[in-house]
């Protein structure tokens, strides 16, 4: 994966993940009530995001002076678990707001 978009994807990522932890603490976003499926959805979404990052952590392309380097971030692939556990835990507390709400299984 080339630098750029990598580091795009993990913008996006943290800026993911901030929100779904905004909009879960407070329930609304600019006036508009996150219910407890959309809740479920962002974390998917945010999941997928850090997943991505976790995997191409380790092959890096970066262009220098005419030169293809091929690097490697083993302390980012381990920032993405943690985000990704973070959206995980989100998604289980939506998941069981979502069950408490329609009456179980």
């Amino acid at each position: 994966m080339i630098i750029e978009i990598f580091q795009i994807l993990l913008v996006t990522a943290i800026l993911g993940t901030a929100l779904v932890l905004f909009a879960g603490v407070k329930g609304r976003v600019g006036g508009v009530t996150i219910g407890s499926r959309a809740g479920l959805v962002m974390g998917m979404a945010c999941l997928m995001l850090w997943g991505l990052i976790a995997i191409n952590a380790f092959e890096i392309t970066v262009i220098s002076n005419g030169e293809t380097l091929t690097r490697s971030y083993p302390q980012v692939a381990w920032i993405a678990v943690a985000g990704g556990a973070v959206s995980l835990i989100t998604m289980l507390q939506a998941a069981i707001e979502e069950i408490n709400a329609t009456g179980g299984l």
